[in-house]
């Protein structure tokens, strides 16, 4: 069985088009650290013929590319694999393009907030956050982990969470949060087990139709 199973398996159930991932989350999803040759671009390139852990990205209809300054992988799935729209006739001309979790939440929890949120990183911070205002005061980050076919958090996903939120309570931001697409079950379960230890991260929930609930 290929190690590197269980991040394919991540990927397949994300049911995303783009998931951007630290190096660190990576290592919490496969559940060991990474090789040092994971330092270089090499390692990330995908041919399946030469590379193991390629397999696992490829075998699930993605490509990887690795942003190594700033230690994060982007996974894109491939045109071939993207899903129609419900509301979209198949046509070889047609510019559509599939809506992703992370576009979705960057539009919502802008208007939310009523401040534009991007991808941005101040050099103290442990990672790249997802959702970003330009004074550095809000920032979050999205999330979308799902349970399968399990009635309790597998342990590596909640460790993703946890960790996720000590790295935004240490930012010192005035709002700090979490946004969770597909599966509410995750942040419900997390919050049940683990929310009294939450100091300021807040957990929002992005339903399909684009609706924001605040679970804690």
């Amino acid at each position: 069985m290929n190690k590197y199973a269980p991040l394919s398996e991540y990927l397949t159930n994300s049911g995303l088009n783009s998931i951007t991932l630290a190096l660190q989350e990576i290592e919490d999803i496969l559940g060991f650290p990474l090789p040092k040759s994971a330092k270089y671009r090499a390692f990330w390139e995908n041919s399946e013929g030469m590379h193991v852990q390629a397999k696992a990205w490829l075998s699930s209809g993605y490509t990887a590319k690795v942003n190594l300054r700033e230690k994060t992988l982007i996974f894109q799935k491939t045109k071939s694999t993207m899903p129609i729209s419900q509301n979209q006739t198949e046509n070889p001309g047609s510019n559509w393009k599939p809506r992703t979790l992370e576009e979705n939440a960057k539009e919502a929890m802008s208007a939310y907030f009523g401040k534009p949120l991007r991808h941005r990183k101040k050099d103290e911070w442990a990672k790249l956050f997802d959702l970003v205002s330009d004074d550095f005061q809000i920032v979050g980050d999205i999330k979308c982990l799902t349970m399968g076919r399990e009635t309790k958090i597998p342990p590596a996903k909640a460790s993703i969470i946890s960790e996720n939120v000590w790295m935004l309570e240490k930012t010192k931001a005035a709002k700090t949060f979490l946004v969770f697409g597909k599966d509410r079950r995750v942040p419900q379960e997390w919050l049940r087990r683990y929310g009294n230890l939450v100091d300021s991260v807040k957990f929002y929930f992005l339903s399909e139709d684009g609706n924001i609930e605040q679970l804690k």
